[in-house]
């Protein structure tokens, strides 16, 4: 499989089969501290930059990934865990590649190796400190309209439903979604704003593997009259850095 033809590949499968599948490998990854990255299985990076291909694929076909399709995630996976942007691949053998790869596989890789908890401590800080000087809590509130301590709610449910890895009833998510709407609108963005924001922080495809993931910010993605969390892993970094 070629990294180039992902985009034509994956307009084959339906976008609520590409949505179920990433959030299915993500919620592996969570755990009730941080993420648990295994080489084993895709890793937090693969899932975004899978995403972003997912994203931007509109569909005209709606295949699905049960019984032996999985194989046709996991290969695009190892695709993409494969692939050598060409600015590393020319960079090679020089100082400047060592430059390159640790601001690259940083930016995608560090963040997944916190623990949530500190996060969140360290921004319930941040964004409700007040002094005769600042009033982060009202800044905050004025920027957005709710409190940040919703945000930290909103997150730790969710963190600790996902990591329990058992089946969860719809209907259960559902009134999670509706009891924090105010929040969960701020984090969602419709599918072609999502495209926009793609295309703003990535000049090719090729810059998918390391760009700045629209996930980061808004974890949840709108598309026919529908909400999806693709990534619940991407939560912590959305309700902390991307807030500041």
């Amino acid at each position: 499989m070629e990294y180039k033809k992902l985009p034509v590949i994956l307009k084959r499968y339906s976008f609520e089969e590409k949505m179920g599948i990433l959030s299915y490998y993500s919620r592996q990854l969570i755990d009730f501290n941080r993420i648990q990255i295994e080489t084993s299985k895709p890793t937090p990076w693969e899932l975004e930059t899978f995403l972003m291909f997912s994203i931007k694929a509109d569909e005209y076909q709606f295949k699905n990934f049960s019984g032996q399709n999985i194989n046709d995630f996991l290969e695009i996976i190892n695709c993409i865990r494969n692939y050598q942007h060409p600015i590393l691949v020319s960079k090679a053998g020089t100082l400047e590649f060592t430059d390159n790869a640790l601001i690259a596989l940083g930016s995608t890789q560090y963040d997944c190796q916190s623990y949530n908890i500190y996060k969140y401590f360290r921004y319930h800080y941040f964004l409700n400190y007040t002094s005769s000087e600042i009033d982060m809590k009202n800044e905050f509130y004025q920027k957005f309209g709710v409190e940040y301590n919703y945000f930290i709610e909103l997150g730790t449910i969710l963190n600790f439903l996902f990591a329990t890895q058992v089946t969860l009833n719809y209907k259960i998510i559902e009134y999670i979604f509706l009891k924090y709407d105010n929040v969960v609108k701020l984090l969602t963005l419709s599918r072609e704003d999502f495209k926009k924001d793609i295309d703003f922080f990535a000049a090719n495809i090729e810059d998918y593997l390391y760009c700045v993931r629209p996930s980061d910010v808004y974890p949840f993605v709108e598309y026919g009259q529908k909400i999806y969390l693709p990534l619940p892993h991407s939560l912590t970094r959305a309700m902390t850095d991307s807030l500041l």
